[in-house]
């Protein structure tokens, strides 16, 4: 017996190995699933569940779009899936659909039906809708001031757990936050792109549309 007829059943089975492990990658290319990182997997299930026709997906994907978290920022998408999860009469998406409008994006409706979006969502319990809303009549900006209305408004928000609406609440009662006075309140919004001046209203200290944030999922 010599060492070569040892040494073989060794190189035989080196071979072997190496074969299966180019099979494994080879099959693994190709059949099995690549992971992806945490948020794009998300959204990759969103999108799923969102062409399915679930309204939280969509809004949620919405939202995803709008902020790119784990996807690309594509605010004409971001529209595309907010009208869709309106249009199923979720009261966030209502409001944020709304809000695109005043923020300057391109959305298929004017100023009236941006209203109506607002107002829905305000009316099926959105804090955030009520308090923005609130704003809007405290301040006669786009409609008519009202300040009845708007504290209203905003006491429903804080009811609904609405820290900003608290805020505004509070200042007004003290006689820090007044219709004609500038809004004092831009630093209370975490969000980078905030609502836009709509410009109409009366006196030379307007101020501008309120600044409200969106959550990301």
């Amino acid at each position: 017996m010599t060492i070569r007829a040892k040494r073989r059943p060794l190189a035989v089975g080196a071979a072997a190995v190496a074969l299966l492990a180019a099979a494994f990658l080879f099959l693994r290319e190709r059949y099995i699933p690549v992971a992806l990182p945490p948020d794009a997997a998300a959204a990759a299930r969103l999108l799923e569940e969102a062409r399915r026709g679930d309204a939280a997906a969509q809004l949620a994907l919405a939202r995803r779009y709008f902020h790119g978290a784990g996807v690309e920022t594509n605010r004409d998408a971001a529209v595309k899936w907010y009208l869709k999860a309106a249009g199923q009469g979720l009261p966030e998406a209502r409001y944020e659909l709304g809000l695109c409008f005043f923020r300057g994006e391109r959305v298929p409706f004017g100023e009236a039906e941006a209203l109506g979006h607002v107002r829905a969502a305000a009316e099926g319990d959105c804090a955030a809708a009520q308090e923005f809303l609130g704003s809007l009549h405290f301040h006669g900006r786009v409609v008519e001031r009202d300040v009845a209305l708007a504290t209203g408004y905003w006491a429903r928000a804080a009811a609904n757990g609405d820290p900003l609406a608290r805020r505004r609440l509070a200042e007004y009662r003290l006689g820090w936050l007044t219709p004609d006075g500038p809004e004092a309140d831009s630093d209370a919004t975490a969000d980078p792109d905030p609502a836009a001046d709509a410009g109409g209203a009366e006196g030379d200290a307007a101020a501008p549309i309120p600044p409200h944030q969106t959550q990301t999922p």
